[in-house]
């Protein structure tokens, strides 16, 4: 994946983004083949780590530009 349009701060963050989506997506399925409910938790805290990367470049994101 061509990286050129991201900012510092979202290439800064890109890979932890991708590694925290890729472990969610592990948990969600694994919620939904088992009905674990430690992989739902897992799943629900890694969804709120990458909601508060994103915001945390936005507003990053948003410093710079003024």
């Amino acid at each position: 994946m061509s990286t050129s349009w991201m900012s510092p701060i979202r290439k800064q963050y890109f890979k932890i983004i991708q590694n925290l989506t890729n472990n969610a997506d592990i948990f969600s399925r694994m919620y939904s083949e088992t009905g674990d409910e430690g992989a739902f938790e897992a799943y629900k805290n890694y969804v709120k780590e990458i909601k508060e990367i994103k915001e945390l470049i936005i507003t990053k994101e948003k410093e710079d530009n003024k």
